[in-house]
């Protein structure tokens, strides 16, 4: 990887920012963000930030009101503003680690916007990408749709794994198109004509889009084969991944599908899988790890400490039984009872051993985290034991057969 200290955030931010008042509704959000063709709007209190509303947190409110319904009585993604002289890996390394697409750049107040297509661009000229294979980023064993699901299908697996893409397969196991978290929104919002048209002005007052009235709409039903892309770029997991993503932008596509030779998903490549690569370049002695979800959650400083606390004890114990290529771990408020929350937890974690994926739910946060990962080490040893009993055993037989 090219070590080029003349990449700095101020250099590649975008400053042609798309903002957004606090106080303006979710339907204003999506007017804008339909007529300008951005995925994000950048929240702004008159001259505070307060966040980053994005496609992919309708998923959680489109059982709204939207019309009625303000930003900020909505959970933002609250991203850290870097300065502008931020290195390119350390951009990363704050995208990666906070789990988000976009990050504001600026001194003192917010000056631009860096995404993840822009580090994307930049890795792929400046050639951070150079001599390395699909199989050096794919995320494996992804979860896949059936052609036969349905978008109220999609849209459950999205939340619960906190993802945006899914790749839908026939009955065959063989890949035939992909969903984003962007087309479910596209869909629900056109599936509101029925209840009224509202028309949506440019900002030089000519006609430019047209959006509909947003209240809940029993689409769920909706096959996903509807709404899914079928112009897809695939790839052997040993072609060179710097060539297919020229590839791949040249048909404004980000997301990259390994298959087999009989068209069968092995895995995903999407930007953030790049970002977690130059991410990997930073100097640190914690294992790089991604926790998502947990901005969203009603929880102190005491239990968010606690919480990274408890995930660098058990990566430094499990790094001592195999080697940890990445940690993730999904955090998501399941229900509310009275005062009590409920949560869901889910973890993936790739090791030399394989990937190891656990999940777990309970009321109390701090408990469920510590026996999720207590469960997790317990899966590693376990697989361990098993791997070195089949060792000795293949080393026994071997040697028996010499023998005779």
């Amino acid at each position: 990887m090219k070590d080029d200290k003349t990449i700095v955030a101020g250099l590649i931010m975008d400053t042609d920012l798309k903002t957004i008042e606090s106080e303006k509704y979710i339907q204003n959000a999506i007017d804008i963000m339909r007529n300008k063709n951005t995925e994000y709007l950048i929240v702004m209190n008159e001259k505070e930030f307060k966040g980053i509303f994005r496609y992919k947190q309708l998923l959680y409110t489109m059982n709204k009101n939207l019309s009625k319904t303000k930003i900020n009585k909505i959970t933002l993604l609250k991203p850290p503003i870097i300065p502008k002289d931020t290195s390119f890996e350390n951009i990363a390394y704050e995208m990666y680690r906070h789990n988000i697409k976009n990050i504001p750049v600026g001194d003192t107040t917010i000056e631009g916007i860096i995404s993840e297509k822009d580090m994307l661009s930049i890795a792929i000229q400046k050639g951070f990408l150079k001599n390395k294979k699909v199989i050096d980023f794919i995320t494996a064993e992804p979860i896949c749709l059936n052609d036969s699901d349905t978008i109220g299908k999609a849209e459950s697996i999205m939340r619960e794994n906190d993802i945006s893409r899914l790749p839908v397969i026939d009955s065959d196991d063989k890949l035939i198109g992909l969903v984003e978290s962007k087309d479910i929104i596209t869909k629900k919002i056109e599936q509101n004509l029925e209840q009224g048209v509202i028309k949506s002005k440019s900002e030089n007052n000519s006609m430019t889009a047209t959006t509909y009235t947003p209240n809940e709409v029993a689409n769920s039903e909706i096959n996903i084969k509807s709404i899914m892309n079928t112009q897809i770029v695939t790839t052997d997991i040993y072609d060179d991944v710097e060539n297919c993503f020229k590839n791949a932008k040249n048909l404004n596509i980000t997301t990259i599908i390994a298959v087999d030779s009989e068209n069968i998903p092995l895995g995903l490549i999407a930007p953030k899988d790049i970002i977690q690569y130059i991410a990997s370049f930073v100097e640190t002695e914690q294992i790089l790890y991604q926790i998502s979800g947990i901005n969203k959650l009603d929880l102190d400083e005491f239990e968010i400490e606690k919480i990274h606390n408890i995930i660098k004890d058990t990566i430094m114990k499990i790094s001592k039984q195999c080697e940890v290529n990445s940690f993730t771990i999904h955090i998501k408020e399941y229900k509310k009872q009275g005062e009590n929350t409920k949560y869901t937890l889910r973890c993936k974690t790739d090791t030399y051993l394989g990937l190891f994926r656990t999940k777990t739910f309970g009321w109390d946060v701090l408990d469920i985290t510590s026996n999720l990962l207590k469960n997790l080490e317990k899966n590693i040893l376990t697989k361990k034991g098993y791997m070195r009993d089949t060792a000795h055993k293949k080393k026994r037989d071997n040697k028996h057969i010499n023998n005779n």
